[in-house]
């Protein structure tokens, strides 16, 4: 429960952070569709004298420097919404995590007991104390061709949350 405050505060602090940036954003605008406008009616006015080069490259020069700011924070705008979807991927990878059960299937021998070449590869554990000749465990489920090519069979199921659930013997 804890993390889950962790998260929504995370959350909370990025949709504020992205709200402020948006509300600055759209005042730049704002202020550059004004000062569009107001070159436009200087550049009506300056028809009319010549002094319209200085002018003009003052009026370019204060739109370029309004133009980078936006841009920076829009940049900073994205690097927030970069961080917001990672703290989200970051919760849903923990929250599956722990929904997941690790599995450990418990396969007892037929015919013969623990040796080289007498259970499939990646076995987790072995216990000889099981029945006559023992039993291999896995952290996966058995496929049938494995089961009857060595000659095993299912007789529990252990889950990390639950008891033991048996099989058969």
């Amino acid at each position: 429960m804890a993390k889950l405050n962790k998260y929504e505060k995370a959350v909370n602090y990025t949709e504020g952070l992205r709200k402020r940036y948006k509300e600055s954003v759209m005042k730049d605008i704002e202020t550059l569709q004004e000062q569009v406008f107001q070159l436009k009616q200087d550049a009506v006015s300056l028809k009319k004298k010549d002094n319209s080069d200085y002018l003009w490259l003052d009026s370019i020069k204060l739109t370029l420097s309004q133009i980078e700011r936006t841009q920076s924070q829009i940049s900073a705008l994205d690097q927030v919404r970069d961080a917001h979807k990672m703290i989200e991927e970051r919760y849903e990878d923990e929250s599956e995590q722990k929904d997941e059960v690790r599995k450990i299937y418990w396969y007892a021998y037929r015919l013969r007991g623990f040796s080289i070449g007498a259970q499939p590869k990646d076995f987790f554990s072995h216990d000889a104390s099981f029945g006559k000749l023992g039993a291999v465990a896995y952290t996966r489920e058995l496929t049938s061709d494995e089961m009857f090519t060595y000659d095993l069979n299912l007789y529990k199921i252990e889950t990390a949350n639950e008891s033991t659930e048996w099989v058969g013997e």
